[in-house]
């Protein structure tokens, strides 16, 4: 049987620690990037981006806000809630804020674009897309072709349960994963 095809970036699991995720969340102006929620982000020149493959990651998009008249990030969105997604095309950037769950420490969920056996420990490299303008979800994927020992990610785990039964050898299979190349690692 097929795993359901449903790239939807990276979602926070859980941190190495055992700390609350809540706790962890910080935002930054968006950047000139089109931003979805999911898409890792690596921070330029004081704005989110979406990061390269084999770039630094500062972290994965939960949501969006706007800026009030003192500079503080509101709450969720920027007085559009249909808005899911940050779109360069239409949206000025000083007015964003990226919510963001930082990538050090914390555990992600993702798929894999392709068939490969999947292997606790190895490392592999991301697929970068642009996300869904209906769902605001980012598409990025694990590349299951690029496994290397300087990858975007380790695979940490592979999740178990109902939600995770999923065929061997067959493209879409959900992992748990950490970042190799943080932001805070760089510091």
């Amino acid at each position: 049987m097929a795993n359901t095809d449903n790239p939807d970036g990276f979602r926070p699991v859980k941190t190495l620690s055992g700390a609350p995720l809540s706790g962890m969340l910080r935002s930054v102006q968006a950047g000139a990037d089109d931003l979805f929620v999911g898409d890792a982000i690596a921070i330029t020149a004081g704005v989110a981006v979406q990061v390269a493959v084999e770039g630094i990651v500062a972290g994965v998009i939960v949501g969006f806000g706007g800026y009030g008249d003192n500079g503080e990030p509101l709450g969720y969105n920027v007085g559009d809630l249909e808005k899911k997604f940050f779109d360069t095309s239409e949206d000025t950037e000083a007015d964003w804020a990226v919510f963001y769950v930082p990538a050090d420490g914390v555990v992600f969920e993702a798929q894999f674009d392709d068939s490969e056996d999947i292997v606790i420990g190895e490392g592999y490299d991301l697929v970068i897309a642009d996300g869904s303008t209906v769902s605001g979800r980012s598409a990025m994927e694990i590349d299951g072709n690029a496994k290397t020992n300087d990858g975007d990610v380790v695979v940490v785990e592979k999740p178990l349960g109902p939600k995770y039964d999923q065929t061997s050898g067959v493209a879409n299979k959900r992992v748990w994963v950490t970042f190799v190349n943080t932001l805070a690692g760089q510091i």
